[in-house]
């Protein structure tokens, strides 16, 4: 495998939080929690650098005739933009001295991004600072993040962007010691990526466990959100998969009195933490301080550490108490509460039995309670007589986490069960414009920054569409080769895009579209991504997709036929996942345009969707020169071959079977977008024949129908007929 360049992200012995106000004093790190990042009180040194600004650092020059020169674009605001050329390698190199103690540079960043710079210099003892995009004095800058090893010239950030300093243009600045002890040279590189796990808002808690991997060169930090009510006792564990690798578990409340809800995790108020290789901590909700917490996983200084997180409940509220089957006997003496993941559309159907003298009452409280004392019911059944039972249909909208509440008359021993059963839903409007949208508005509900527009007039551009919408977490949406339909324009403001990558040249996105997205409030101007043939637009595509990913890109390519759409198709959800490339090929032969970028990206881990017919021995002979040994996943037909891609991929670890999309194998636009829809929801894309349920396809669905939580059709009925869709509910019944 090639050696890359790997932009170092981890924890340093002092690291400031800081806010614009009064001077502040760091303090030194908690002696459990050593080189931990820390939340700091407001505001950086103003009298130094006041002191700087009169001495006439800071300000423009004087010339020699008492005219006023320009300053140099990295000593103001604001500052040297880096992503005016964001092309790899993302190395910085600057010069540092007594009468230039700071340098600055800018990058444009989205809410949920993550930023990684890692500086090192000749200078004895240089620092690194992140301002926020509301900097605009160099007196009191707004700053986000000061990275101060003492002593050292090797600094390191990594920060995800959260609702605190929200999207913008953020500035990365170098600094030196004001006497000058610090003058010499220093490089940095830097990378920008969607993770949006490493800060509040996190990801959502899972029912009871999850396996994670966290590394202090590249990903520092997970972080999950728990809703907890008064009165509930969380108990979190944390176990690392090397006993070696010291970790630390923490849990941050929701709010603090003197900077208001926790909006970023590094600002917000921790209640416990423990460091090491198998720990668990405890914390009992004290009344008045219900709502959203905060459990982060850090690194430390541990590289590529798995783990697993698990977390259990007692006491009367929520966050309830996970349970591993659908079946459950336990003594109740007060109110149980279950959370139950429930999709749109299903059917939950529960019971309560008390067992001998026990008897019981049972309801179910709506998402997003907190508070069982504020609960609103959904259904319930409190008569005097057991079994209990209620049915609950979810409606449009209602898709989410619930809980069953299991309340006891007489205390005992209850058995207490529950089925949901799933059912298809199928997104789809009057056109296939209409349908990319639906697909995105289910997968995409918060929004997203960016937006990557291809042509719905055909499919060759868009085909390596994929692996660029998952680098910066984005949906992808079709329009008309040159009008932007009125219901396209809408999503991306629904969206709150502020990017746009078009795939494909004027012919097939015309330039009066791009104007349209252009005059969108907040959008940048588009970019066009392009090539004089389909091959020639993947491989510009691809280009760009290693930019976003940096050194982070692990060397992984998805290579497929560019005369048919099928397999690209299948493979769409994975090269999401992956935010990996997709390289097209001609059948009997590698073009130049995809030899050359397969050996400009770096790929040494190809995955070939389709058999020989698809893509023959020679084509592969040519990329496996290039890459090494590749892996080819095929099947008897397309139906086949997109069962055998879901199967690698679901053993990857790229996706899993809880959430499957089904669409047409006979046209190529539904599943542009459907797929896409499948990556941003961890799941894989099946295939079928808009008439009859392919066979590959029932089978796959069939077989683990236990682990599909949500099934999606793509596309109108001439798309997949009513009667494919019953097929596909009566397997998951």
């Amino acid at each position: 495998m090639r050696s890359r360049p790997v932009v170092l992200c981890t924890l340093l012995s002092v690291v400031t939080f800081l806010a614009t106000g009064v001077p502040t004093v760091v303090a030194s790190p908690e002696p459990a929690d050593a080189g931990r990042w820390r939340a700091m009180a407001p505001g950086p040194n103003a009298a130094t650098e006041i002191e700087r600004l009169l001495d006439g650092e800071g300000v423009a020059p004087i010339g020699a005739a008492g005219e006023i020169t320009a300053q140099a674009a990295d000593d103001a605001l604001p500052g040297i933009a880096l992503d005016a050329e964001p092309r790899p390698p993302h190395e910085v190199t600057g010069t540092l001295s007594a009468t230039d103690v700071r340098d600055i540079y800018s990058v444009w960043l989205a809410e949920g991004e993550q930023l990684i710079v890692l500086m090192t210099g000749t200078g004895a003892d240089f620092d690194l600072e992140l301002w926020s995009p509301d900097t605009v004095s160099l007196i009191v800058p707004d700053i986000v993040v000061e990275s101060r090893a003492a002593g050292s010239s090797t600094e390191r950030v990594c920060y995800t962007v959260s609702p605190r300093f929200g999207s913008g243009r953020y500035h990365i600045v170098p600094t030196a010691l004001d006497d000058g002890s610090g003058a010499g040279s220093y490089t940095f590189e830097w990378n920008v990526t969607s993770r949006a796990d490493g800060n509040v808002p996190g990801a959502p808690t899972p029912l009871d466990v999850t396996r994670g991997r966290v590394d202090a060169l590249t990903d520092a930090n997970d972080v999950f959100r728990l809703p907890a009510g008064p009165g509930a006792a969380i108990e979190v564990s944390l176990v690392a998969d090397d006993p070696s690798d010291t970790l630390v578990l923490s849990l941050y409340e929701p709010d603090d009195e003197a900077l208001g809800p926790t909006d970023d995790i590094f600002h917000g108020s921790r209640v416990a933490f423990l460091s090491g290789a198998d720990v668990t901590l405890t914390y009992a909700v004290p009344a008045g301080e219900d709502g959203v917490y905060y459990i982060d996983v850090d690194a430390l200084d541990a590289l590529d550490a798995g783990y697993t997180l698990t977390w259990t409940a007692s006491g009367p509220n929520v966050p309830g108490a996970p349970v591993p089957s659908a079946r459950v006997t336990e003594s109740v003496a007060a109110p149980v509460l279950h959370p139950l993941d429930i999709p749109y559309p299903a059917v939950l159907r529960a019971t309560a039995d008390g067992v001998t003298t026990a008897r019981v009452e049972l309801r179910l409280l709506a998402r997003g309670t907190t508070d069982i004392a504020t609960e609103k019911v959904l259904a319930s059944q409190t008569g005097p007589g057991d079994p209990k039972n209620l049915t609950w249909t979810v409606p449009e909208g209602g898709d989410g986490l619930h809980y069953l509440g299991v309340t006891p008359l007489v205390p005992g021993d209850v058995t207490t069960s529950w089925s949901i059963d799933v059912r298809s839903l199928r997104l789809a409007g009057s056109n296939r414009y209409q349908t990319s949208v639906a697909a995105s508005r289910d997968a995409f509900a918060d929004g997203s920054d960016t937006v990557v527009i291809a042509s719905g007039a055909d499919f060759p551009d868009a085909l390596a569409a994929s692996g660029l919408a998952g680098a910066y977490d984005a949906p992808v949406l079709l329009t008309m080769p040159t009008v932007l339909p009125s219901a396209v324009r809408e999503e991306i403001r629904r969206l709150g895009a502020t990017r746009c990558f078009v795939v494909g040249g004027s012919r097939a996105v015309g330039g009066s579209v791009l104007s349209a997205i252009d005059a969108l409030p907040g959008m940048t101007t588009p970019v066009r991504l392009a090539g004089p043939d389909r091959y020639a637009t993947a491989a510009a595509v691809a280009r760009q997709v290693i930019s976003r990913r940096g050194p982070l890109y692990d060397g992984t390519v998805f290579v497929a036929r560019g005369d048919g759409f099928a397999d690209a198709l299948a493979v769409s959800p994975l090269a999401w996942s992956a935010a990996a490339p997709v390289v097209l090929t001609a059948p009997d032969a590698l073009p130049q345009a995809s030899a050359v970028v397969l050996e400009e990206i770096g790929a040494d881990r190809a995955v070939l969707a389709g058999g020989s017919s698809a893509i023959s021995a020679a084509a592969e002979g040519a990329i496996v020169r290039i890459t090494g040994p590749a892996t080819r996943l095929e099947g008897s037909n397309r139906y086949g071959t997109a069962t055998a891609v879901a199967a690698w991929g679901v053993n990857e670890g790229l996706a899993t079977y809880r959430y499957v999309g089904v669409a047409t194998g006979a046209g190529f636009a539904d599943a542009l977008g459907g797929g896409v829809a499948c990556g941003k929801r961890g799941g894989v894309l099946l295939l079928t024949d808009p008439a009859r349920l392919s066979p590959p396809t029932a089978a796959t669905i069939d077989a683990p129908r236990a682990g599909i939580a949500r099934l999606r059709v793509f596309g109108g009925v001439t798309a997949v007929s009513a009667s494919v869709q019953s097929g596909i509910d009566a397997l998951l019944r």
